[in-house]
């Protein structure tokens, strides 16, 4: 995580581009396309989900990406509890 504070402008930054750069070389995701967040209820429907047991291992990956995400706002708060 890397914090930027301007005082003169009384503004403070947080980016995680280092630990989303971790995460998208862990799981080799270079290649994927990003979405916005959250995206609308009408650009998510019942036919995008995986029917097969094929379509359903290639979502485990992207899984691990988005739960690995909480791991690290786990272990931010365990950090700032401490």
């Amino acid at each position: 995580m890397h914090i930027e504070r301007n005082a003169h402008k009384g503004t403070l930054c947080i980016s995680q581009k280092n630990y989303i750069d971790g995460i998208i070389n862990e799981f080799q995701a270079k290649e994927a396309i990003g979405k916005d967040t959250p995206a609308p209820a009408d650009d998510i429907k019942e036919t995008d989900a995986p029917k097969t047991e094929a379509e359903k291992q290639k979502l485990i990956p992207v899984l691990q990406i988005f739960f690995s995400s909480f791991d690290f706002l786990n272990d931010s708060k365990s950090k700032a509890y401490s």
